[in-house]
């Protein structure tokens, strides 16, 4: 009876070998005959993580709610939405259904948040929206810090913006006295620390990143803060290679050590929302008017999270005025993402990193065409360009998600492209692919098309693409 029960043991084996895509040297194991098409769903199943504040304890607790999601882009949006849709006795209670989501745009660590109400809203309900999204943000999409804005207006407490908003955790009624207790007693102090992100531009692309820094808001003096965070924006970054101050240094430390109230007065002015700053051309690290805009949004958003007011910074540079609002500063949004490339020896994969627009960050067809255009002079000797021809949009006829998996249909062009590689090129190429989008957290498993048909394999390769292919840690060179 034993030996049948092992038998039986090595049959499943076998048979649940043959239905997994595994690297084999040809001619070891048969390629079936027939390749799985895959099923298109058409949604992607993602298990979010959101919270809510206990009604007997007002602890925040997590709870995972499972969504359908058409576009990965707009997750974001719809993770926000699941949490103002949770049911009262676990989410916002009533204030979930007076709330809607404008949008969501992130930038690396940091996510800014647009919220509509439709009725007014407590400072504390407030706060507790705020933290509970900053919450559900931070836990499913790679951010530390959110700023909220409701009604286009950042949310405050007696008028008095709280900053960025981090992972919050405990009982969130005592989280909120405590701010609110600290900023009641400001009469002695006249300030107190909020987390705010400096933004610095890249030196090649048209595009910001933060860093997260905490700053003192002045109370009676928001105009001498205004001078202390452009005096340590024009520092420039702390650990970030390849960006610069978008600030002179040395003006500033000139202008907060020398010069007089009258002749501050003369540069930065700030009033019902609006800063100025004159003599631009002096001020700004750069030589053209035309540079000036991907400077002005650095300040704009390095500014916003300590003046709850502001909405437009006005420029004057010699007798020009540029203009600035959160629209036009939103284009310079940029965001920092992983893909892999193959390594020199051609047996491993290795992480880079790439700078892009913010609205790309989630666009996984960026991703392939960011492999296929391979390195750039910031990557390490260690990494190589291996796609055949490099690679257009044309190339990818679509890449679409279902359930976990990504559905990627390449052209018969593409396809020969590749039989023109060695089989270890070829692997290279696959799992650059697949290593790339199986960091998302939305994608575990990844299936190849040529032409909107299912393929055994591409021609003169030992990598089986019969079904989907997962990522292969072991490839990636640590």
């Amino acid at each position: 009876m034993r030996k049948y029960r092992i038998l039986a043991l090595l049959l499943a084996c076998v048979i649940g070998l043959s239905s997994c895509s595994i690297l084999k040297e040809s001619g070891t194991m048969e390629t079936p005959l027939t390749p799985q098409q895959p099923e298109y769903k058409g949604y992607l199943e993602y298990y979010a993580s959101l919270y809510r504040i206990s009604e007997s304890t007002g602890q925040i607790t997590g709870y995972t709610d499972t969504l359908y999601i058409v576009d990965w882009t707009n997750s974001p949006e719809e993770i926000l939405e699941a949490l103002l849709a949770s049911p009262s006795e676990i989410g916002l209670g009533h204030i979930g259904s007076k709330i809607e989501v404008k949008s969501v745009t992130i930038s690396d660590s940091v996510a800014y948040v647009q919220l509509e109400a439709g009725s007014y809203l407590t400072e504390k309900q407030q706060y507790y929206l705020a933290s509970l999204t900053a919450n559900a943000l931070i836990d499913n999409c790679d951010v530390e810090y959110v700023e909220v804005k409701l009604n286009g207006r950042i949310i405050t407490l007696a008028g008095l913006p709280t900053g960025l908003y981090g992972k919050q955790e405990g009982i969130l009624e005592d989280a909120y006295q405590q701010q609110y207790d600290t900023i009641m007693s400001l009469e002695e102090s006249q300030h107190y620390m909020v987390n705010g992100a400096m933004y610095f531009p890249h030196y090649r692309e048209e595009l910001i990143l933060p860093e997260i820094f905490s700053v003192n808001v002045n109370v009676k003096e928001p105009l001498e803060m205004i001078r202390q965070v452009l005096w340590e924006l024009s520092k420039g970054p702390r650990y970030r290679q390849g960006y610069q101050a978008p600030l002179r240094e040395t003006v500033f430390t000139q202008m907060l050590s020398f010069y007089t109230v009258e002749e501050l007065n003369n540069y930065l002015s700030y009033e019902n929302g609006v800063l100025t700053i004159r003599h631009a051309e002096k001020l700004f690290s750069c030589s053209m008017i035309k540079d000036m805009d991907v400077r002005m949004a650095c300040v704009f958003y390095t500014l916003q999270s300590v003046l709850p007011e502001l909405q437009y910074l006005y420029c004057y540079w010699n007798d020009s005025l540029v203009l600035m609002d959160v629209q036009a500063a939103q284009r310079y949004l940029g965001d920092e993402i992983s893909i892999y490339l193959p390594s020199e020896d051609m047996n491993s994969v290795q992480e880079v990193q790439r700078l892009v627009h913010s609205d790309e960050a989630l666009e996984l067809r960026s991703y392939i065409m960011l492999i296929g255009k391979g390195t750039q002079e910031e990557d390490p000797d260690t990494v190589v360009s291996v796609f055949p021809g490099g690679l257009t949009n044309e190339d990818l006829l679509s890449l679409k998600i279902s359930g976990d998996c990504a559905i990627l249909d390449f052209t018969e062009d593409f396809s020969k492209s590749m039989e023109r590689l060695d089989t270890q090129g070829q692997v290279m190429v696959i799992y650059s692919i697949v290593n790339t989008l199986c960091t998302s957290d939305a994608i575990s498993r990844v299936q190849f098309l040529v032409e909107g048909e299912a393929i055994l394999k591409f021609e003169g390769s030992n990598l089986s693409l019969v079904s989907p292919l997962l990522p292969n840690p072991g490839l990636v060179k640590r």
